[in-house]
């Protein structure tokens, strides 16, 4: 009588190639948007262009909310309007939804209300009277 092959086929204590490793330690964290996040920031002027990446700066990533900030009002009514050009091309970079909506943000203006010579209203802008 032959006796039966013993080979052991892989299994879960042999060694593991590390790009398995992280991936798995990302699903179960729940890190996919943080790693998204950062290959936004990281690679901000290759996905949306060395002309726009000028005009448009990198704010935040959230639950597929990209949301960026443009250099004038101009800069923010175009690029609102190629919402959708955006939209494939972080698409065809980073894969199909994963960035679902583009939030384009005006430039920050200077604010008023703070300081030490403050005042209530609209104050030294006031020009009636």
């Amino acid at each position: 009588m032959i006796a039966p092959p013993t080979a052991a086929g892989p299994d879960g204590r042999d060694p593991q190639p590390l790009g398995r490793i992280v991936g798995r330690l990302v699903n179960e964290h729940g890190w996919q948007g943080g790693l998204v996040a950062g290959q936004l920031q990281n690679r901000w002027a290759e996905l949306v262009g060395p002309m726009v990446a000028e005009n448009l700066r990198f704010v935040s990533f959230e639950a597929g909310l990209l949301v960026a900030q443009a250099s004038s009002t101009s800069w923010r009514t175009q690029l609102v309007g190629m919402e959708q050009e955006l939209l494939r091309a972080f698409a065809a970079r980073l894969g199909e939804d994963v960035v679902l909506e583009v939030r384009v943000l005006g430039p920050s203006t200077p604010t008023f209300n703070r300081g030490p010579r403050t005042v209530r209203g609209r104050g030294a802008r006031d020009t009636w009277g």
